[in-house]
């Protein structure tokens, strides 16, 4: 069986692999609701362009969080190795 610090660092090769072309991320959403923010307004044919784009930066997040934990667990085996 592979050591922690291998199977994190594979699991953490795993979801790099997992991020989306970020040159095409696009922070905010669709459907704004009452809160008071910037909005602009989308033409009908660049609206599937741009809910791609939403959603590209939504998994850019949730894939970032997960390396970051993986990189505290990482941190911590290390620290626990430590002599």
């Amino acid at each position: 069986m592979k050591d922690k610090v291998t199977q994190l660092t594979a699991s953490r090769k795993q979801l790099l692999q997992q991020l989306p072309d970020l040159s095409t991320i696009l922070p905010g959403s669709i459907s704004l609701g009452n809160r008071q923010v910037r909005q602009i307004p989308i033409p009908n044919e660049l609206k599937k362009e741009v809910e791609e784009s939403l959603r590209a930066f939504a998994q850019m997040q949730k894939v970032l969080k997960q390396i970051a934990q993986v990189n505290l667990e990482l941190f911590k085996e290390r620290k626990r190795r430590r002599p």
